[in-house]
Formats: C-alpha cells, sequence, structure tokens
C-alpha cells in the first residue's frame, strides 16, 4: 500500500508537541497506531517502522518525545532518556493519542500501541492512562519489573516480545511477569525468542535478530488486527 508521510504538531497539556503522521494513500478510513520511539529518539529506523505499519493499513503516529533531538551514542541516549520525566513522556503520548483518533479517517476511535525498550515501557504506561487504547505490543519494556503491581490493570490484548539473551531484563523478571498475568487473567501473549538480546528488531542494529524481528512483528499485526477489526 502506498503511503506518505510527513511532520505534524498537536497540543498536549504541556504545550504543543510534533510528531511523524504516515497515512495509507488510498483515501479510506484506516484504524490509528502509536508508534514509541526507543531511547535513541524519533530516529530514521523508528520512522521506517512507522512508514511499514502504516503501509499495513494504519494511520500511524510516532510522538517525538525529545523534541527533534536524536542520539548516536548510548551516553547521549541515556542523557535524553533519563532527562524526560516519565509523566511528561505519558502526557506527550497521551496528547498523540488524542490528535490521532481526532483525525476524520481515523475509524475506529481507538488506537494500537508498539513500543520498543524505552517505547515499550512507556506503552505500557500508556495503556494505563488511555482509555483510547486498544491493544498494547511493548517490546523488551525496560522497565517492566518496576510496573509489574500495575500491570494487571491493563485489560486490553498484549503482544509482550522478550530477547532470551537480554542481560537488561532477566528471565526471572519475566517469569514475574507470566505469574503476575497469569494470576490476573490478563490477556497477554509472552514470547522469549531463545538467544536474542535487547532490541533485536532493530534492522539497524548489530543485534538485530531477523528470523525474530519477522515474527514479533507478524504475531503484533495480528494482535491489532483482532482487537480493532470490527466484529
Amino acid at each position: 500500500m502506498d503511503v506518505a508521510g510527513r511532520m505534524i504538531h498537536f497540543p498536549t497539556r504541556l504545550g504543543e508537541q510534533r510528531g511523524y503522521l504516515v497515512e495509507p494513500q488510498d483515501g479510506r478510513p484506516h484504524p490509528g497506531a502509536v508508534v514509541i520511539q526507543e531511547w535513541w529518539g524519533l530516529d530514521a529506523h523508528i520512522q521506517e517502522v512507522t512508514r511499514r505499519l502504516a503501509a499495513e493499513g494504519y494511520v500511524a503516529l510516532a510522538p517525538d518525545l525529545y523534541d527533534g533531538q536524536v542520539a548516536r551514542d548510548p551516553e547521549r541516549a541515556m542523557a535524553l532518556m533519563t532527562a524526560l520525566p516519565v509523566e511528561d513522556g505519558v502526557e506527550k503520548l497521551v496528547g498523540a493519542v488524542e490528535a490521532l483518533v481526532a483525525l476524520d479517517r481515523v475509524e475506529p476511535k481507538r488506537v494500537a500501541v508498539v513500543g520498543f525498550c524505552m517505547g515499550g515501557s512507556y506503552a505500557l504506561e500508556l495503556a494505563l492512562r488511555s482509555p483510547r487504547i486498544a491493544a498494547v505490543a511493548p517490546f523488551y519494556p525496560g522497565r517492566i519489573g518496576a510496573l509489574l503491581d500495575r500491570l494487571p490493570a491493563i485489560r486490553v490484548p498484549m503482544f509482550v516480545p522478550f530477547g532470551g539473551a537480554d542481560a537488561s531484563i532477566p528471565l526471572a523478571v519475566v517469569d514475574r511477569f507470566r505469574e503476575t498475568a497469569q494470576r490476573a487473567g490478563m490477556d497477554v501473549e509472552i514470547k522469549v525468542y531463545p538467544g536474542c538480546d535487547h532490541a533485536f528488531h532493530n534492522d539497524t542494529a548489530p543485534v538485530y535478530n531477523e528470523a525474530a524481528a519477522k515474527d514479533a512483528w507478524a504475531r503484533t499485526l495480528l494482535l491489532f488486527a483482532r482487537a480493532l477489526t470490527p466484529a
């Protein structure tokens, strides 16, 4: 499907924010989706993921949580991430969701969310905050251990992939998440990809794993279709 992307601005409680909006070019209504960046920022990779999602039939928006700044090294990425209060990041994302559903061609008026690393954690925060969220795919969410007690409040379907060799998210934490989800009766698919490191979906990174990335992306699309296709 042909798509076209552009930078837009949208209102939030923190003032005007910006994001990268990509739309299918068929003139028809489509469901909406939010893409949440890694700690690097709204870089070329996240913009490409947003275009990829739009090509699957979504009006896709990637909010720019760093206000135009993009990191090129881990030290800068860490500085940008820690300088953004979590509550401010969530406010920006809530504003992005509201801006997306306000578009005439976005139907239904609920959206799916995918986020990566830092963005995976923010995807969970957004699902806890916004009633507009229909499905969530947080890829290897870095702060999931700290969020475990709150996650049962998420009552929308989720797909959550992890890397089996990801030292930043120990498998013990994944096991605790699985137990929490089972006890709470959450609608969640948890998948661990053996031998994969953190950020295995990022095809611009040395840790990219093509087979795992393609499988996780396919499962994400199935989740979104299930959640946003009218019965």
